[in-house]
C-alpha cells in the first residue's frame, strides 16, 4: 500500500500504531470537529468495521483502516470520492490513471466513452475503460492476507414523502445545514473561498457563513455577464473582497506550447475531466489557488435538491423519462450513423435499475429526487471534487449524506419556482436575500407571475419531447474556441485520425466543451496505446 501527500501538502494524512495497525485518508474529512490527520485516530478507535460510524462526519474523502487483522477501504458515505478498482489487477487506488497505465491491457468503454462525451461524466460505477470501475456507494473493500479482495455493499435508504408541514421542513433542514456549517467554522474559521454567483446555492452558503460572522473570500468566473454585476454589489455593500477571474487570462497559448500543456491537463486531470483536456489549464491552476494557505473552498454543487431542477411533474415517473430529462441534452447529430440512441438510454436505464437493486415500471417521485444526489450527482460532482482535495480542502454543504437524505423526502411541491431554497436563504441572512439575483427578483420577495408561469409549462412539458427541444437549443450553442482549431489539434495528433473520432462527427457539436471531450478521449486511449 502507498500513501502520497496531496498537492499542497508535504506529508501524508496517516496514523500508525505500535501493533501495526494504521489508518490512512485521502481527501478532507472533518469528524467529531477534528479536521484530517487530527481526525484519524478518532476515526480508527470508532471503526468496528462498519462504515456507518461515519454518518455523521464531513467531507468527501476516502479511508483505508488496518483493524482486527483486516484492510477496509471505504470513501464518504454518499460515494462521492473516486476510488478506482481494477478487479483484474487486485488493485484499488485514487487516481484513475495510476491503474490505467499499469494495466497490461485496457479498452474503452464506449457507453462510458458516450456518457463522458454527451453529459460531462461517466454514470454509475464505469469509468472511460472496460477494466477499470470505481467502488460503489455503500460499498467497502476488505484485504486479508492472502484472500481475494472482497467488495460489501450496505442497503440503500430509500425516501418517504414527508408529510410535515413546510414551516417544520424549513426548520428541519436548517438543522442539517447548520451541524456541517458549525463543524467547518470551527475548523477553518475565516480561512474560507466559495464562489458568489447570482443563483441560489452560492447565496444560500454565503447567508450560512455571514450569520456565524465569517466573510470568506469570494471569486467569480467571467468578468462580463450579469453574474458578475449581482457578485460585485453584493461584495461591495458587505465589505468584503471579490476576485473575477477572467477566463481568457491563461491566453492565447502559444501553438509550439500547446502539446505540452494538454499534457499537463492530463496529468493534472487524472485522464479527463468534465471540461476536457483542449484548453488553456485554467482549472488546473486556479485547483491550488484556491486552497492556498489551508482554506477550505466551498462549492455550491447539489443544492439543487432544494429545488425542483429538472422542472419534473409530482408524479411517479418512468426511469426512461427521467433519463430522458437528465441525460438528453445534446444533439445526436454529435453521433456517428452507428450510434444507437434508445440502445444508449436503455444502458442509462440499467444502471440506475442497478443502483436501486432492482426494475421498477414507476419511480415514485420522491425517489427521483433521490436519484439526483446518489446517481446523477454522484457522477457530475464526484470526480470534480475528487480532483479538487487532491489539491486541498473542498468541502460540498449541500451534498452532504444528512442533507441529501433529508432533501429527498421534501415534497416535490415545496421546492416549486425555488421558493424553498429562497426561504432558506432569507432565515439565514435577510438582508443577502433581499439582492436581485439573476433571475429578475430577489429572493426575499414573491416569485413573479412571468416565472412561475414558465416553470409551469415546464414541468408539463412531455420528457419524451424534451430531447428534440434539447438538441434544437444545442445547435444554436456555439462558442468558437481557438484551442479545437485544426492548427492546434494538428500539434496534438499530427495528420493522425485516431478510430474514436470516427464515433462522433466532430464538426456537428456546436458546443465546444463536447468537442473538447471527443478530443480528450482520444488523447486518453491514445496515451494508452488502445
Amino acid at each position: 500500500m502507498s500513501v502520497y501527500p496531496s498537492g499542497v501538502e508535504t506529508a501524508t494524512q496517516h496514523v500508525s500504531l505500535e501493533n501495526g495497525d494504521f489508518i490512512a485518508l485521502a481527501g478532507t474529512v472533518i469528524f467529531q470537529n477534528r479536521l484530517n490527520e487530527k481526525a484519524l485516530s478518532a476515526i480508527y478507535d470508532s471503526f468496528n468495521g462498519d462504515p456507518a460510524v461515519l454518518d455523521s462526519a464531513h467531507g468527501h474523502f476516502a479511508l483505508a483502516i488496518y483493524k482486527y487483522g483486516v484492510l477496509s477501504v471505504f470513501t464518504d458515505r454518499i460515494g462521492a470520492f473516486k476510488l478506482f478498482y481494477a478487479p483484474s489487477a487486485r488493485t484499488l487506488s485514487t487516481s484513475f490513471l495510476t491503474l490505467a497505465t499499469a494495466l497490461p491491457h485496457t479498452d474503452l468503454d464506449l457507453q462510458a466513452v458516450h456518457e463522458y462525451v454527451l453529459s460531462g461524466a461517466t454514470l454509475g460505477d464505469a469509468t472511460l475503460l472496460k477494466q477499470v470501475t470505481t467502488l460503489p456507494s455503500r460499498a467497502m473493500a476488505i484485504m486479508s492476507d492472502g484472500q481475494p479482495i472482497r467488495i460489501n455493499t450496505f442497503p440503500l435508504r430509500l425516501p418517504v414523502r414527508s408529510d410535515r408541514p413546510r414551516a417544520e421542513l424549513l426548520v428541519a433542514t436548517e438543522k442539517h445545514l447548520d451541524r456541517f456549517f458549525d463543524s467547518v467554522t470551527q475548523v477553518f474559521g475565516d480561512r474560507i473561498l466559495c464562489a458568489l454567483t447570482g443563483g441560489y446555492d452560492t447565496r444560500l452558503i454565503l447567508a450560512h457563513l455571514l450569520r456565524r460572522g465569517l466573510k470568506p473570500r469570494l471569486l467569480i468566473y467571467d468578468e462580463y455577464n450579469e453574474d458578475v454585476r449581482i457578485s460585485k454589489r453584493i461584495a461591495a455593500e458587505e465589505g468584503m473582497n471579490l476576485e473575477v477571474i477572467d477566463p481568457d487570462v491563461l491566453g492565447p497559448i502559444p501553438l509550439d506550447q500547446f502539446t505540452e500543456l494538454v499534457h499537463e491537463n492530463y496529468l493534472n486531470q487524472d485522464g479527463y475531466h468534465f471540461e476536457g483536456l483542449f484548453n488553456a489549464g485554467l482549472e488546473r491552476t486556479e485547483r491550488r489557488a484556491r486552497v492556498v494557505n489551508s482554506t477550505a473552498y466551498l462549492h455550491g454543487g447539489g443544492g439543487e435538491i432544494f429545488r425542483n431542477f429538472f422542472k419534473l411533474p409530482d408524479r411517479p415517473l418512468r426511469t426512461r423519462e427521467v433519463v430522458q430529462a437528465m441525460y438528453a441534452k445534446y444533439d445526436p447529430r454529435v453521433c456517428a450513423s452507428t450510434f444507437d440512441r434508445r440502445g444508449y438510454e436503455d444502458a442509462i436505464t440499467a444502471k440506475i435499475d442497478g443502483l436501486l437493486g432492482t426494475h421498477l415500471e414507476m419511480l415514485d417521485r420522491q425517489v427521483v429526487e433521490w436519484l439526483y444526489p446518489n446517481f446523477r450527482c454522484r457522477a457530475w460532482f464526484g470526480r470534480d471534487t475528487s480532483l479538487n482535495n487532491a489539491a486541498g480542502a473542498s468541502l460540498m454543504p449541500f451534498y452532504e449524506l444528512e442533507v441529501t437524505e433529508f432533501a429527498a423526502t421534501i415534497p416535490v411541491d415545496e421546492k416549486r419556482w425555488g421558493t424553498f431554497e429562497a426561504e432558506l436563504i432569507l432565515r439565514a441572512n435577510p438582508r443577502i436575500a433581499a439582492y436581485p439575483s439573476q433571475y429578475g427578483h430577489d429572493f426575499a420577495s414573491a416569485v413573479p407571475l412571468r416565472r412561475r408561469l414558465i416553470e409551469n409549462l415546464q414541468c408539463a412539458t412531455p420528457p419524451s419531447l424534451r430531447p428534440l427541444l434539447y438538441a434544437l437549443r444545442e445547435r444554436r450553442h456555439n462558442v468558437p474556441s481557438p484551442y479545437l482549431s485544426a492548427s492546434y489539434r494538428r500539434a496534438v495528433f499530427g495528420n493522425e485520425i485516431h478510430p474514436v473520432l470516427c464515433l462522433f462527427n466532430f464538426d456537428h457539436p456546436a458546443d465546444p466543451l463536447v468537442r473538447s471531450r471527443i478530443l480528450t478521449v482520444a488523447y486518453l486511449a491514445r496515451s494508452l496505446g488502445i
